[in-house]
């Protein structure tokens, strides 16, 4: 897995892409805390270009949620479709973390 963050608008975009498992833990923390730190009123995670998602990338999704409610900021998923959509739709991810279409 791979990332990017963007700032804008008060809102910050972390794009992963590859395979989002537990060998990326680490870099998902980093990625997370550098957009956290960052300090907008949203965070995005941007999950679109992800090829796999496993329990471990599930369980840090819930965490970066529950980190986004102290203080209070808005925490959201960008995924359209595929295996990786299909995942999270499934364990009712998508109804705890809100989803949103990037332009």
């Amino acid at each position: 897995m791979e990332y990017t963050l963007t700032t804008e608008n008060n809102r910050t975009i972390i794009s992963l892409w590859g395979r989002f498992d537990s060998r990326r833990r680490e870099e998902f923390l980093t990625a997370f805390q550098l957009a956290y730190e960052a300090n907008t009123k949203e965070i995005v995670i941007d999950l679109q270009k992800v090829s796999f998602i496993d329990s471990t990338a599930v369980g840090l999704l819930i965490v970066a949620h529950q980190k986004c409610h102290h203080p209070l900021r808005d925490l959201r998923l960008c995924v359209v479709e595929g295996s990786v959509k299909r995942t999270l739709d499934f364990l009712k991810i998508t109804d705890i973390i809100p989803s949103i279409t990037l332009q």
